[in-house]
C-alpha cells in the first residue's frame, strides 16, 4: 500500500504490520518447495480461517474483542468491520495456487509481498510527487522491490520479470474497488502468464 495513508497508523504498528506481510513470504516460499497439491490445501485452508477470524472480529462478543484485542494494533482504520489486507493475501496466494504455474504464482506473490512493503516505506519518508494518495517514489520502491525479489526464478526471462514487476507496481497505484493485496497479483500473474505463452 504505497498511500500517504499509510501514516493513518503510527510507526510501531506500521512496523508491526509490514513484519506479518514478510511473513507472508512463507507463501511462496511454501509453493516452491511444496507438492503443489499440499500448498493448494494449506493455503485454502489457512484463508478459511482467516476468514473465520475477520467475522469474529467485526462481531460484538467476548470471542470478537479477543480477537480485535490481537490484531487491533496493526489494522488500518478502514479494516475496522471489513476483511484484513492478510485475508486478502491468503486469498490472493491460494487463487495464484490454483490458477498459475508455480514460477509465475511465486513471482505474482513476491511481487505483493516485497513491493509492496517497500512502497510503504519509501512513500512514506521519501515521497513528494503524489499520485492521488500514492506517491511516485513509493511506485519506483514497489518495482525495484519487486523485480529484485523475482530475479532469483530461472523460469521467468528477465523482460517478462521487468514487465511483470512494472505492471504490478501500475496496478498498486491505480485506485481499485477491491483491495491491492489480491488485484496486483492477479493482474501481475495474467500478465505474465500470457507473456510466457
Amino acid at each position: 500500500m504505497n498511500s500517504l495513508n499509510s501514516k493513518d497508523i503510527g510507526l510501531a504498528s506500521e512496523l508491526g504490520r509490514k513484519a506479518i506481510h514478510m511473513f507472508a513470504l512463507i507463501i511462496p516460499a511454501g509453493l516452491w518447495l511444496a507438492p503443489q497439491s499440499t500448498s493448494q490445501m494449506v493455503l485454502v485452508a489457512c484463508f478459511l480461517v482467516a476468514i473465520a477470524l475477520d467475522l469474529v472480529r467485526n462481531h460484538q462478543g467476548a470471542a470478537g474483542r479477543f480477537v480485535q484485542r490481537i490484531l487491533g494494533g496493526v489494522l488500518r482504520p478502514h479494516e475496522e468491520g471489513r476483511f484484513s489486507g492478510g485475508t486478502y493475501i491468503l486469498a490472493a496466494g491460494a487463487l495464484c495456487s490454483l490458477l498459475f504455474e508455480i514460477p509465475v504464482a511465486v513471482a505474482a506473490m513476491i511481487f505483493i509481498i516485497l513491493g509492496d512493503t517497500a512502497a510503504v516505506f519509501v512513500g512514506r519518508y521519501l515521497g513528494r510527487i503524489h499520485i492521488g494518495h500514492k506517491t511516485l517514489e513509493g511506485s519506483i520502491g514497489f518495482f525495484l522491490a519487486a523485480l529484485a525479489g523475482t530475479l532469483w526464478i530461472p523460469q521467468i526471462p528477465m523482460h517478462v520479470k521487468v514487465t511483470g514487476a512494472l505492471v504490478a507496481a501500475v496496478a498498486e497505484v491505480i485506485p481499485q474497488p477491491i483491495d491491492d493485496n489480491i488485484v496486483v497479483p492477479l493482474v501481475s500473474g495474467f500478465v505474465i502468464s500470457a507473456l510466457l505463452c
